[in-house]
C-alpha cells in the first residue's frame, strides 16, 4: 500500500512541483492519465491559494480505499480563513468577495469551482487555532460531477 506524502509549499513555484508531484502518486495508485491530471490541476489551485493568501501550506496526498481505491489532496493553512466558505466554489468569487468587472480581479475567480467540478468531492474545514483545511477527492474509474452534470441535460 502506497503511504501518504506531506510537504511544505512556500512559493508560488511550489504550485507546480506539487502538481507534478500529484500527478505522479495519482498514476501509482491506478489513477488514468488524465485523472492524474484533474488531480494536478486541483492540487496546484489548493497550494496556489494557500500561498498567496495565507504565504504557506502543508500539502498532503493521502490514499483512499474505501472501499474504491482513490486520493486525497489536503490543503492546510494558517491564513486568516474565509468567511463564506460556501461562496468560494462559485465562480465569480475571488479575494472575499465576488468580482464582476475584469479590471477589480486578482484572478479569475474560478480556480476551486473548477477544483469541485474536476474532483469527485471537495470541501473546506476552518482549523482550530486559525487557518483552513482545504479537502479534495478522487476515485479511481468516476466520472467528475461535471461531466455527470453535462450527461444529464
Amino acid at each position: 500500500m502506497t503511504k501518504r506524502l506531506e510537504w511544505i509549499a512556500r512559493h508560488a513555484a511550489d504550485a507546480t512541483w506539487s502538481a507534478a508531484r500529484a500527478a505522479e502518486f495519482a498514476r501509482e495508485l491506478g489513477f488514468a492519465p488524465e485523472d492524474a491530471w484533474a488531480i494536478a490541476i486541483s492540487t496546484s489551485e489548493l497550494v496556489t491559494n494557500a500561498v498567496r493568501y495565507a504565504g504557506w501550506g502543508r500539502v498532503i496526498l493521502r490514499p483512499l480505499h474505501d472501499p474504491m481505491v482513490g486520493l486525497e489532496v489536503r490543503v492546510e493553512d494558517r491564513g486568516p480563513g474565509i468567511a463564506d466558505m460556501e461562496a468560494v466554489w462559485v465562480d465569480g468569487y475571488s479575494a472575499g468577495r465576488f468580482v464582476r468587472e475584469p479590471q477589480e480581479r486578482t484572478s479569475l475567480g474560478t480556480g476551486l469551482g473548477a477544483v469541485r467540478r474536476l474532483m469527485d468531492w471537495a470541501g473546506m474545514e476552518r482549523r482550530e487555532g486559525g487557518g483552513l483545511a482545504v479537502i479534495a477527492r478522487k476515485w479511481v474509474g468516476t466520472v467528475p460531477s461535471a461531466a455527470r452534470a453535462s450527461k444529464a441535460r
